[in-house]
């Protein structure tokens, strides 16, 4: 596992791979700050910072599929990055009494979906919600009652739609609905209290792939039942997100925060870096399945 950019993020994730470009974006939440990563070049910079431009924290992106970015903010706004000038533009404004976006995945039909962090705190109890945005700018509540949203990701089967919630340490399945974008039947797969399943994204075999805040590794979820079936470890305390990217779709980036829980004390040297690796299973390269794009019109 090689550490690629050391930013000391306070939470950084979000980490998402732009083919166009062959570069990896992802983000610092509670500063703004968003990052890019150049896999040909081998150099990475910080691009945007919206402490200072005043747009605030950022909890998702993205790819739209003109190539731009969809940031995902406070108050459940959304702007559009051009990866090209830098220049940032409101697409949504926030909603009165909603804090902030929290990850974010976008269907076949580019719609996205995010999930909400209503007091932007991880206490137990607090009433987070699961967004649907669809292209001309809706939003719609699609469930609600979550302790903290977070990673989603869609089988191969196109139904069964599986959703995170951090802190009470719950993966749930859905049945998804590609003509109306709507989840129904909500099943809990995986109960573990304790078990804080952040950010996910899925393999070319159906495997879901977990990121473990403050538990120092990866864990893989077989489907449909979500059993764990294998962990990776991790140098750092808190993995946060992962993503696939690469030319074929075989490299591994994962994002970091600089500690569980007291983010302002890191527990490791390498703690708010962004890391890339590769693995293997069953004696085969892992590989991820492309990201969809958003279609949200600007």
């Amino acid at each position: 596992m090689k550490r690629i950019a050391h930013y000391a993020c306070q939470c950084g994730e979000g980490p998402l791979w732009h083919p166009d470009q062959n570069a990896l974006y992802w983000f610092d939440i509670p500063l703004g700050r968003l990052f890019r990563y150049d896999a040909g070049a081998d150099t990475h910079a910080m691009v945007y910072d919206g402490g200072t431009a005043g747009t605030g924290r950022i909890g998702a992106t993205t790819l739209q599929a003109d190539g731009s970015l969809l940031l995902l903010g406070d108050g459940c706004r959304v702007d559009r990055y051009d990866t090209e000038t830098g220049e940032v533009t409101p697409v949504l404004e926030p909603i009165d009494g909603e804090s902030r976006f929290n990850d974010a995945w976008v269907d076949p039909h580019g719609r996205i979906y995010s999930g909400s962090i209503i007091r932007g705190t991880w206490e137990k109890g607090e009433p987070g919600r699961l967004y649907r945005i669809d292209p001309d700018g809706t939003r719609t509540i699609l469930d609600e009652g979550f302790d903290c949203p977070n990673g989603a990701a869609l089988a191969s089967d196109g139904t069964s739609f599986y959703f995170t919630s951090t802190t009470d340490g719950k993966l749930y399945r859905y049945t998804y609905d590609g003509s109306s974008g709507a989840l129904t039947d909500r099943q809990t797969v995986f109960d573990e209290e304790g078990s804080m399943p952040d950010g996910m994204t899925i393999d070319t075999e159906d495997r879901l792939w977990s990121a473990r805040w403050g538990h120092q590794k990866i864990v893989v979820h077989r489907t449909p039942g979500g059993e764990p079936i294998h962990h990776e470890a991790m140098p750092t305390e808190t993995a946060s997100s992962l993503c696939f990217g690469g030319a074929d779709l075989d490299e591994v980036y994962i994002t970091t925060a600089k500690g569980n829980g007291d983010l302002d004390n890191p527990n490791t040297d390498d703690a708010g870096a962004l890391f890339r690796t590769t693995f293997e299973l069953d004696g085969r390269r892992v590989r991820g399945v492309p990201d969809n794009r958003s279609l949200l019109h600007l």
